[in-house]
């Protein structure tokens, strides 16, 4: 009987934090992607999904339409420098990652780093990572910096079990002088995971 009232206890418990797990945001995946494959702006995406986090970014990329990485991002030279030294393209993989952990816990990540040339540095990048699942977004985090070759984060939070997660990661990088184009604004998405 002692054991029963134990782990009736301890049922209670498990089903009380699964019942506090829930999204922090109400846009949906679907309302998201809708605007991004619709060509949204930077400004006219975070204020519908996430209008807290527009504050978190610079003017300058406000009015940047978010555009499919397709993996990567890239600019090339309108300007010249000295031939020796001359960078022609600049390429930048965009990526982002789901993962299911134990105990109704998903991990997201998020991505961007220069390929072509290997470590070559923007003058500004950042990212964006956002977590969908059921009834909306989940969880978010940025991350930027000056001078930089790569960005990235990774976050695990609780979330509600037997359902499916995605990540959108929205990728910003400023080109240095002399590249087209000077700014850019790229999303990646991953699979739905499901989250046991």
């Amino acid at each position: 009987m002692k054991n029963a009232i134990v782990l009736a206890s301890i049922l209670v418990v498990v089903m009380s934090v699964s019942l506090l797990a829930k999204p922090i945001q109400e846009t949906t995946w679907e309302e998201a992607s809708n605007l991004l494959s619709k060509g949204a702006t930077v400004r006219e995406y975070f204020q519908a999904v996430d209008p807290e986090m527009l504050s978190r970014i610079p003017a300058k990329f406000h009015g940047e339409p978010i555009k499919p990485a397709s993996q990567t991002a890239g600019a090339f030279r309108t300007m010249g420098k000295p031939e020796k030294e001359r960078v022609d393209e600049i390429i930048v993989s965009c990526t982002g990652r789901t993962t299911a952990k134990s105990g109704s816990r998903c991990y997201f990540g998020v991505s961007s780093t220069v390929i072509i040339p290997l470590f070559f540095r923007l003058p500004y990048m950042s990212i964006i990572g956002q977590l969908f699942g059921p009834g909306g977004m989940w969880g978010s985090f940025t991350s930027s910096g000056t001078n930089k070759w790569r960005v990235t984060k990774n976050s695990t939070i609780s979330v509600q079990g037997s359902s499916n997660y995605a990540t959108t990661g929205i990728h910003f990088m400023e080109y240095p002088p002399g590249f087209f184009p000077p700014t850019e604004v790229v999303y990646s998405q991953t699979a739905w995971v499901y989250v046991p």
